[in-house]
């Protein structure tokens, strides 16, 4: 599996307007929605309302990966997001640096490969990130 069987030209949005994850990660959901890429959007309220967005992967100190298996898709759907400034994700705005945000949604029986997108994105917005996956 290569990175670009999964990465769509409609699915990047730059730039990224939200100023929070949440807002992000909602902007990337609508254009995942625009693009076709959710067959259920009705099924993500979860993700929309939850007061915090829970799997996350931060990747060095500028990338943020959101990732959820859900029936609201078919197939892995990515979206990325890059803001012009950094989110605010921290009680102290000097933390903050994450810029780039990378959705990935995936079918709950697509557990094998969702998990190698997660890792694979994650190795390439951070290349001297090692990550071992079972089997």
């Amino acid at each position: 599996m290569r990175l670009l069987e999964v990465f769509r030209p409609e699915n990047v949005v730059i730039p990224l307007t939200a100023t929070t994850l949440r807002a992000a990660v909602t902007t990337l959901v609508e254009r995942l929605v625009e693009t076709g890429a959710i067959a259920r959007p009705d099924r993500l309220e979860t993700l929309l309302s939850d007061e915090r967005i829970r799997d996350v992967v931060h990747v060095g100190d500028r990338v943020l990966l959101p990732h959820l298996r859900t029936d609201a898709v078919d197939r892995l759907a990515v979206a990325i997001g890059v803001a012009p400034e950094p989110l605010h994700l921290h009680a102290d705005p000097e933390r903050g640096r994450e810029q780039v945000v990378v959705l990935v949604l995936a079918p709950p029986e697509a557990a094998s490969r969702y998990l190698q997108v997660v890792a694979a994105l994650a190795r390439a917005c951070w290349p001297s990130l090692t990550v071992e996956l079972p089997g």
